[in-house]
């Protein structure tokens, strides 16, 4: 089998920028117990014969390795990043029966949620979620075989008080 991008991990990160309030002063702590990420359905890895020939799933793994943290934030414009896990993308170019890379068949469901749990200061949970795009045809060639946009969220707290994730 033929997989010319085999186990490339990417790091799937978090980055939070406070955006304060003129209401809100000093620094403020924040306190994410747990994050985590959740793939669509149309990830995975195809089970048959020929996997790959008939296969509806895209070959991308998703690993959450997130550690708590707790960090404050004073200053509008201060940000931190942090991990959140790995995306290994593992889509062969062949298979059993000529699969020819990436197919139309793997294309829907590639939505991801990533969900952090904040005790502080919110209490609460904010989810971040992202857009798959994965490009028909060979992963051999040069084109972006698959691509995951997050969309940032601004969250409100306190008086006034926002930060974006």
């Amino acid at each position: 089998m033929t997989n010319l991008r085999k186990l490339i991990p990417a790091l799937a990160a978090a980055t939070l920028l406070f955006a304060g309030s003129a209401l809100h002063a000093g620094p403020v702590t924040f306190d994410i117990s747990a994050a985590s990420i959740t793939p669509g359905s149309g990830y995975g890895t195809d089970m048959g014969p020929n996997p790959e020939n008939g296969g509806t799933l895209l070959g991308v793994q998703f690993l959450s390795t997130f550690l708590a943290q707790s960090f404050s934030l004073a200053n509008v414009g201060d940000s931190i990043s942090f991990d959140l896990g790995t995306v290994t993308f593992y889509e062969p170019d062949t298979g059993s029966g000529g699969n020819l890379g990436i197919r139309n068949q793997e294309m829907d469901n590639l939505g991801v949620v990533s969900t952090f749990t904040f005790a502080n200061p919110l209490g609460t949970v904010a989810n971040v979620v992202a857009t798959g795009t994965a490009t028909i045809g060979l992963i051999g060639d040069v084109a972006d075989d698959y691509v995951l946009a997050w969309t940032p969220v601004v969250v409100d707290f306190a008086s006034g008080g926002k930060f974006d994730l």
